[in-house]
């Protein structure tokens, strides 16, 4: 293969063209100096960089230029580091290009797009800290870097992954159809992206990395391509912590979207990874038993039923006391007359007392005709709900004891569950929080 000279490839970039290099090698060193000149203003490139099929021989170092002009330079084969870090560029595209070595772009602006359209990336590519105020379109491309051992000190600088956002701001960002190495990390700590454009609904074609591999914490995407939940909670679960932040963020984009259920339904499963990694297993329980009961606030009215269930059985507890004559006067002054006991007793007077069967109706005794009668759905009220009104448990009581304390543990576990119901619905009880 031959290699272009550099005054033949500064003519040639003069002249606007579209220059094809197939069949020739192209030193990086040659094309960085002269966009080192073009940076510096005593070079014009009227149409920028537009070359296509070269074979760049060498690490291309572009730090610190200040490009304002596009670079094209589509289906070629760099064979060097390409090191593009507090570099401004206008634009950059480089469809259909292999990079055998690392890219570091670490704090690169790019005021326009960046179009890496069906790439082949050997090793890491590092785009932390980037401004791309455009489109970063990684459409069909290939990320082969599994973590293996590094060549240099570039590649020491990127943690074992693959591709890394960490802390870069997007414009938007198009992720479909990738290849990628099963061990591959794909790293989007604090990203912030304006659109966010994927393949998540596509169980054919796999984008994402393996499990533990995909690292979100603090991903913040405006917006979202319309995806089931089912597909955006599995996406979220490749992360190594779930990433409660990242929860949080997407459901915001979820709801910038109109898609309000799956953002109430994204916070649940939020809550639910987080009550999950509690130290504390008291809290952890609590919490369970608090969200759970709603399925974490998806079915409020389920802590209404459970409610109504205990009422229930206290409701029963009461009739059947009742039936079997298990119900007994409370007042205490009532034990003191004799006429509670005989009606012999009370001579004239016994026309105002009437006889009652208690004890499993074993035994009889008399209560005053204006004396309350045992109300069973009302005594449950009672029970349940004491502060709106005492009519039947000041009267009455249930025996033996332990069916009253039955009674009393039900009633507090039913307002317990209402209490829920109510925090719910009210958002005092949300997992938003």
């Amino acid at each position: 293969m031959q290699t272009i000279d550099k005054i033949d490839l500064q003519r040639l970039l003069s002249s606007g063209e579209d220059i094809q290099l197939k069949g020739f090698f192209l030193e990086a060193f040659d094309l960085a100096e002269i966009l080192s000149d073009v940076a510096r203003g005593s070079v014009v490139l009227p149409r920028g960089v537009r070359i296509f099929d070269a074979r760049v021989r060498g690490d291309f170092n572009l730090e610190a230029f200040n490009l304002r002009t596009p670079v094209s330079m589509r289906s070629c084969i760099f064979e060097g580091t390409v090191v593009l870090r507090h570099t401004v560029i206008k634009s950059l595209i480089i469809d259909g290009s292999v990079f055998l070595e690392c890219i570091d772009a670490r704090d690169v602006v790019i005021e326009g797009q960046i179009v890496a359209r069906n790439c082949a990336f050997m090793r890491p590519v590092l785009l932390r800290d980037a401004t791309i105020s455009g489109q970063a379109n990684f459409l069909g491309s290939r990320l082969l870097f599994a973590g293996d051992a590094v060549h240099n000190w570039i590649e020491e600088q990127s943690w074992g992954h693959a591709i890394s956002f960490a802390r870069s701001t997007l414009g938007s960002l198009k992720w479909m159809d990738i290849t990628i190495h099963e061990k591959s990390v794909i790293d989007l700590t604090d990203a912030t992206v304006g659109s966010f454009h994927c393949d998540l609904t596509s169980a054919d074609v796999k984008s994402w990395p393996s499990k533990n591999n995909l690292h979100l914490n603090g991903f913040r995407p405006a917006r979202i391509d319309r995806s089931e939940i089912t597909d955006i909670v599995r996406w979220l679960d490749l992360s190594p912590d779930n990433a409660p932040s990242a929860y949080r963020n997407l459901g915001v984009a979820l709801e910038n979207e109109g898609l309000h259920r799956s953002k109430e339904m994204l916070d649940a499963r939020a809550k639910r990874n987080e009550v999950r990694q509690l130290r504390s297993i008291s809290k952890r329980c609590f919490y369970k038993l608090i969200f759970g009961v709603t399925r974490y606030g998806e079915q409020p009215i389920r802590a209404v039923f459970i409610a109504l269930f205990f009422f229930i059985i206290a409701l029963i507890i009461s009739y059947d006391s009742r039936d079997n004559y298990r119900a007994y006067p409370k007042s205490s002054d009532l034990l003191k007359e004799e006429c509670y006991y005989s009606r012999l007793a009370c001579g004239k007077n016994a026309i105002n007392w009437k006889k009652i069967p208690i004890d499993r109706g074993k035994v009889t005794r008399n209560i005053p005709k204006d004396y309350p009668d045992f109300r069973p759905f009302s005594y449950t009220v009672d029970k349940f709900i004491p502060f709106i009104g005492k009519d039947q448990t000041e009267f009455w009581r249930i025996s033996p004891w332990y069916l009253d304390t039955v009674q009393q543990v039900l009633g507090a576990l039913a307002i317990f569950f209402s209490s829920i119901y109510l925090g719910t619905i009210t958002g005092l009880i949300s997992v938003k929080r």
